[in-house]
């Protein structure tokens, strides 16, 4: 079951039926991601509470991201997260964890694998700032 669930995405809808008390019973529930750990989508990833995807011609051209910055951008952010507190916004640009240069969504799942806080260094109208996440 743990690996049935695990595959799916967060947000989806199922229904579970389960036996207790020697009668079955019938549930629909919506799945989050585990709180704190991470978590594939569709398209883009998940991490303490953001959703960052893959900086597209198209976002460039829309916020003004200069050509030389490449990371990822947080699409969006859930309330009261971990990422939310250190001060993350959506529309922020990940282009570094701790050493590791961020390119693209692998590039990210990679270097925020682990346990422990961990240095993202991102690019907001012009900046450069860092957290730890």
């Amino acid at each position: 079951l743990r690996n049935l669930i695990g595959s799916m995405t967060p947000g989806t809808e199922v229904t579970i039926k389960f036996v207790r008390n020697k009668k079955v019973h019938e549930e629909k529930v919506k799945l989050q991601a585990p709180t704190g750990k991470s978590a594939q989508s569709d398209y883009g990833y998940e991490y303490e509470g953001m959703h960052v995807e893959p900086v597209t011609p198209q976002f460039r051209n829309s916020t003004g991201i200069p050509k030389d910055i490449e990371g990822v951008y947080v699409a969006k952010l859930k309330d009261k997260s971990s990422a939310q507190k250190a001060g993350i916004i959506e529309g922020d640009v990940i282009i570094q964890v701790e050493d590791k240069e961020i390119h693209d969504i692998e590039s990210f799942k990679s270097a925020v694998k682990g346990f422990g806080k961990k240095r993202i260094y991102f690019y907001r109208r012009g900046m450069i700032l860092v957290v730890a996440l």
